[in-house]
C-alpha cells in the first residue's frame, strides 16, 4: 500500500480550526437555468477529485487511497454566499466519479468542503442550511475536507482531497491468559463518549468534543488474531473532560468447561483526559480467572472495520 507524507496539511488542518472566526454561514443555492448548457460549458470551470484519506496520530504520517464505494458530497462556496454542490462515489480506489454529471463552477474565487463516511455503499451526511449535520451515530468514521481561496483553472482543474478522520477510535486488545480454556464469548460492551446533543460542522470539521462518558452501554464486534487474543473498537465523539473519567469496558466469558457464563467488567481511564479526533489508542488488558487488568496504553494508526465493523488487526506506532 502506498503511502505519502502529508504532515503540513495535518498542520493547517489544526491551524484553520484554531483561526478561524466561528461565525455561522448560511448559503443559497444557485438556481440551475440561469445558464444554457452551452454557456455553462464556455463559462464554467470542470472540477476533478482524487481522495485519500490521512493518519496524524502517530509519528509517521501517511496516507491511503480512499477505498471503493465511498460516498461524498462536495462543496464549493463562492462570493455572495452561493453553493455548488455534488455528490460523488470512489468507483475505484482512490478517485471520486460523480453520480450524475461533474461538478462545474464559474470562474472565481471559492471554498472548498467535503464530507462523507469511510464505510462502503454509506450515503454521504446532508448538512443543514447554516452547515450542521445532527444526526451522529456512533461506529461510523466520519471524514472531512477542506481548502479555501482556491481559483479554479479553465477548462479543468483537478484537486487531490486529504481527508481527515474527525471521531476518535478506542481499540482495546484482550488477552487471556494461556492457562484459561476458553468455550465461548458471549459479548463485548463499552460505555462510550456521549453523543447527545453534538453536531458536525462542515466549515470546521469538528465533532464536539463530549464532555462526559454515556450512561448507554454500546456492543462491539471482536476480531480473534491469535490464541486467546479478542480486538475490539468503537468510533465515538472525541471527548474532553476536566477530571479522571472512566469507560466501562464489559464482557461475558465461558472458560474452563464450566456451566455458566462470567461476566468482566473494567473500568477505562480517558487518557491524559482527552481522546483526540482523528486518533486511535490502544489499551492493553490482561485476563487472569479472576479479574481482568489494564496494560499500557498507546496511539496507533486508525483501524479499519469490515463488514461486520469487526476491527481489522491495527499497526503498533514507532
Amino acid at each position: 500500500m502506498k503511502s505519502r507524507t502529508y504532515i503540513f496539511l495535518s498542520i493547517l488542518w489544526a491551524f484553520t480550526l484554531i483561526a478561524c472566526e466561528k461565525t455561522l454561514i448560511t448559503y443559497t443555492d444557485i438556481p440551475g437555468n440561469d445558464l444554457t448548457e452551452e454557456s455553462k460549458d464556455s463559462s464554467r470551470v470542470r472540477l476533478n477529485f482524487q481522495a485519500s484519506i490521512g493518519n496524524f496520530s502517530t509519528k509517521s504520517t501517511t496516507t491511503d487511497p480512499i477505498q471503493t464505494n465511498r460516498y461524498i458530497n462536495i462543496y464549493a462556496f463562492g462570493s455572495l454566499n452561493t453553493r455548488f454542490t455534488n455528490s460523488y462515489v470512489s468507483k475505484k480506489s482512490g478517485s471520486l466519479s460523480p453520480l450524475d454529471s461533474a461538478l462545474k463552477v464559474p470562474i472565481g474565487s471559492y471554498s472548498f468542503y467535503g464530507a462523507g463516511i469511510n464505510r462502503a455503499a454509506t450515503k454521504a451526511p446532508v448538512f443543514s442550511a447554516d452547515g450542521f449535520f445532527t444526526g451522529l451515530s456512533y461506529n461510523q468514521d466520519y471524514i472531512w475536507w477542506a481548502t479555501y481561496n482556491q481559483t479554479p483553472v479553465y477548462p479543468v482543474t483537478d484537486y487531490d482531497i486529504l481527508f481527515q478522520h474527525c471521531y476518535t477510535q478506542v481499540v482495546f486488545d484482550l488477552q487471556v491468559a494461556d492457562s484459561i480454556l476458553v468455550n465461548d464469548i458471549q459479548s463485548f460492551n463499552i460505555t462510550p463518549s456521549e453523543i447527545k446533543n453534538l453536531s458536525w460542522s462542515l466549515y470546521y470539521g469538528t465533532i464536539g468534543p463530549a464532555s462526559g462518558i454515556s450512561s448507554d452501554t454500546l456492543s462491539m464486534n471482536y476480531s480473534s488474531p491469535g490464541k486467546n487474543q479478542y480486538i475490539t473498537q468503537v468510533m465515538m465523539p472525541p471527548v474532553t473532560v476536566k477530571e479522571t473519567t472512566h469507560m466501562n469496558y464489559g464482557f461475558r466469558i465461558k472458560i474452563n468447561n464450566e456451566v455458566a457464563y462470567r461476566t468482566y467488567l473494567t473500568q477505562i481511564p480517558v487518557f491524559q483526559n482527552q481522546l483526540k479526533p482523528g486518533y486511535s489508542y490502544r489499551y492493553e488488558l490482561q485476563m487472569q480467572t479472576d479479574n481482568v487488568t489494564l496494560g499500557k496504553v498507546t496511539i496507533i494508526d486508525w483501524t479499519d472495520v469490515d463488514g461486520s465493523n469487526k476491527p481489522i488487526i491495527p499497526s503498533e506506532s514507532e
